[in-house]
């Protein structure tokens, strides 16, 4: 078995950058798509924030559910007691039976009904009509606290804008890997193998070629189907490939990639519920995963973290977290808990990040600015970029991987045309060129890329 240590020292970012030819001076451009399929996408620098995972500064909401609640007991004896007495008088009244017992009744608790037992934590989620009713229960049950279900914003991917990379179509080890030194690691037969990294965040897409050779298994926590955990925005599946993800004739690579890949999914577009990661926590322990890694996390802390991240790391599960994102003192939880290995961010020339969290409470940085790595199948595409110049006798000129886009068609043929520059391209712009039947090449600012690429095609251009 691995070192936790030497694992998480093993999570790096792939880094791309655009070289610019500054021989061609007159182009002609061809683009077209390596029908990758979505396979790999690159997330911008300022929501990268760790070596093992990404996070989102997570702001705490209570506009969802509220019915829903985290019960922790003071010992095992109490949480099956407890369990076991609602288990027995639910069970009774879904029969159409009485309970024998009208200690519910007398107390005034009868709205508390189970909803789960997280066996793993010695606690349950149960629902009630009020807090005096869960008060009451805990007095009586041998609960130490409660809390209300709580929701944090859910992490979300953002594109970086503009810019590039040279390539062929292979993509190359970067500055991150070399920086923690992997390639070394890797040459001694160390691709985590025998590695099981539990990934609790807004799910998986298992058809990725980059992910399914190490997916062994993913779970829903968010609503009742637990096999819904494909991934709907990105993020959860970014998280995965950059970790684990299995290495691809194109070059690309996770940081482990023979380490398997369990998945949780306590996202959703509504957000991120406390209640949701205690179980993806309490299922990780029950799989007996050697890592769990969360990509989320809040500026305060609360019951359920604390009592799941506990129990992990009692049972001997290093758990990891990201600092946070907001570029200022002070660590996010779970990252700033107690035991929890909370990671930064470093740039190219391994300083701090500036988006990235620090003080007291991080453990260690790591390579953590421009990500590239899987996605949601057919969710983004990888467009090359074949620039030619026209003094040129053959088809000899520079070959672009620029930026990938999220929801691009896939072109049935190539495109061709010459560059027109259109300035920044707004509509005044356009009207001094002739961009019809081109392609034109707009400067950044003033305006979004939404509006220029607007402006561009009414004025033709292709």
């Amino acid at each position: 078995m691995v070192s936790s240590s030497l694992f998480i020292l093993l999570v790096y970012y792939f880094e791309y950058t655009l070289s610019q030819d500054p021989k061609i001076d007159q182009f002609e451009i061809e683009t077209s798509n390596l029908n990758n399929q979505g396979e790999i996408m690159r997330i911008s620098s300022h929501t990268c924030t760790i070596a093992i995972l990404t996070t989102s500064t997570l702001a705490v909401s209570t506009a969802l559910a509220d019915s829903q609640y985290f019960v922790a007991h003071k010992s095992p004896q109490s949480f099956r007691a407890s369990r076991d007495h609602l288990e027995e008088r639910d069970l009774f009244h879904a029969k159409g039976m009485i309970h024998s017992d009208e200690r519910d009744e007398k107390l005034g608790f009868t709205s508390v009904k189970l909803g789960e037992s997280l066996d793993q934590l010695d606690s349950i989620v149960v629902s009630a009509a009020s807090d005096e009713d869960l008060r009451k229960f805990a007095k009586q049950s041998g609960a130490v606290e409660f809390e209300k279900e709580i929701f944090y914003k859910a992490p979300r991917l953002h594109l970086q804008t503009g810019g590039g990379v040279t390539s062929s179509g292979n993509i190359p080890l970067n500055w991150g890997i070399n920086a923690i030194h992997a390639p070394q690691v890797w040459k001694e037969n160390f691709l985590g193998e025998g590695i099981r990294a539990l990934v609790v965040d807004g799910g998986i897409d298992p058809r990725n070629p980059g992910i399914a050779p190490n997916f062994e298994e993913g779970i829903n926590f968010v609503g009742k189907d637990t096999k819904a955990f494909l991934d709907r925005d990105g993020h959860g599946t970014h998280v995965a490939g950059t970790i684990a993800g299995a290495q691809l004739r194109s070059g690309f690579s996770g940081v482990a990639p023979k380490t398997k890949i369990l998945a949780s999914r306590v996202c959703d577009e509504d957000g991120c519920s406390s209640i949701s990661i205690a179980k993806a926590i309490n299922w990780g322990i029950a799989k007996k995963v050697d890592l769990i890694s969360m990509s989320l996390g809040s500026q305060t802390t609360n019951l359920a973290d604390r009592k799941a991240i506990r129990a992990a790391i009692a049972a001997g599960i290093p758990v990891v977290a990201a600092s946070g994102n907001d570029g200022v003192e002070g660590v996010n939880f779970p990252a700033a808990s107690p035991g929890v290995i909370a990671v930064g961010a470093v740039d190219p020339t391994l300083h701090r990040a500036p988006f990235s969290n620090y003080g007291p409470e991080l453990a260690i940085s790591a390579p953590g600015v421009n990500v590239i790595s899987t996605v949601p199948m057919g969710s983004g595409r990888l467009p090359q970029l074949r620039i030619l110049s026209q003094q040129a006798k053959d088809s000899s000129g520079m070959t672009l991987t620029p930026q990938i886009v999220v929801g691009s068609a896939e072109l049935a043929a190539a495109v061709r045309g010459s560059l027109v520059y259109a300035g920044l391209g707004k509509s005044e712009n356009f009207q001094t060129v002739n961009v019809k039947g081109q392609i034109a090449v707009i400067d950044r600012g003033e305006i979004t890329f939404g509006e220029k690429t607007e402006n561009a095609i009414k004025a033709g251009a292709r």
